[in-house]
């Protein structure tokens, strides 16, 4: 048997639950040993994927706690938005294996797939992280994974220790597992490539990018797109690593002038992770601002003239 303290934690309220006339507070998961998405893989905690081989993506129905686990191979495909960049240059980013995440969405509170907690690693190891409108709040860090999820089992332990037993014997409705939701987003982590790929398009058979290939590896010189064609990054791969001066675009439907081609920033990569200072504008004003990154996280912004 897999050893997880989580999962012990959850399978002995589980038990309490059903004891005490409130098995219906919680949906058990089918165990599920898993491995999460390439581009996800450095934010997801061992200690939850072996939560999830015993465990899988249990929901939890507590009245005052309601959240549902997001399988691992799903979580590429559920937006969650880095603080300080926009949206949808993020999302393309992902979607064409320029960058890696910095958070991965991996449980919705009340079952949304907007609102909930995330992963992310800001030098202090994997940590769980609030999010609200699908953005990682900034600052909001809630600690390592598995202490996280064992203090989310004792508050469904203790609101069922002060509610009421349920009298009689009749067995309360089960709700639909809200679990079965996030399947329609299988559909879309195709679209979530681990590396950069030779002749890859997006959906509607626009290009991706245009570039060379050293043995199945990005060299040299590289331009990425939108998937409107316009342009999206560009900067250099040595031994399919980005390293260098990069430039990242904001999409043409958030400018101005949907003909112009608008900075979002430029500035150096090491080592595939942005780092120091990057100056560019923003989706809502063309003044210019300055972000500054320390190992790919945007530590802090400032707005200029």
């Amino acid at each position: 048997m897999t050893e997880s303290r989580a999962a012990d934690a959850f399978e002995a309220l589980a038990s309490f639950l059903e004891a005490n006339g409130k098995g219906h507070w919680l949906i058990r998961g089918t165990p599920t040993p898993e491995a999460p998405h390439p581009l996800w893989a450095h934010l997801v905690p061992s200690s939850l994927r072996a939560f999830a081989a015993r465990c899988g993506y249990p929901s939890l129905l507590a009245p005052k706690l309601r959240m549902t686990l997001v399988p691992l191979h799903v979580q590429p495909a559920i937006g969650l938005a880095e603080p300080g960049f926009d949206w949808h240059l993020y999302k393309a980013l992902l979607q064409t294996a320029v960058r890696r995440a910095n958070g991965a969405f991996f449980a919705g509170f009340d079952f949304s797939d907007v609102g909930g907690w995330s992963l992310r690693n800001d030098g202090q190891g994997e940590r769980v992280w609030g999010v609200e409108d699908s953005l990682a709040i900034p600052g909001d860090d809630q600690g390592p994974f598995e202490d996280w999820l064992i203090a989310r089992f004792q508050e469904v332990h203790l609101l069922a220790s002060k509610a009421p037993t349920a009298g009689g014997t009749a067995k309360k409705k089960r709700p639909s597992d809200p679990s079965h939701e996030l399947r329609m987003y299988d559909e879309y982590v195709p679209l979530y490539p681990a590396t950069v790929m030779q002749d890859a398009k997006w959906p509607n058979g626009t290009t991706k990018s245009q570039g060379a290939f050293l043995d199945n590896k990005p060299e040299g010189p590289f331009r990425f797109f939108y998937a409107t064609g316009a342009p999206l990054a560009s900067g250099h791969f040595e031994n399919g690593v980005r390293q260098g001066t990069w430039r990242y675009h904001l999409p043409p439907s958030h400018t101005e002038d949907s003909a112009e081609k608008r900075l979002w920033g430029e500035g150096e990569v090491k080592d595939g992770l942005e780092e120091g200072p990057w100056i560019g504008s923003d989706s809502g004003s063309p003044r210019e601002r300055t972000r500054v990154f320390r190992s790919g996280v945007i530590e802090a912004q400032e707005l200029r003239g």
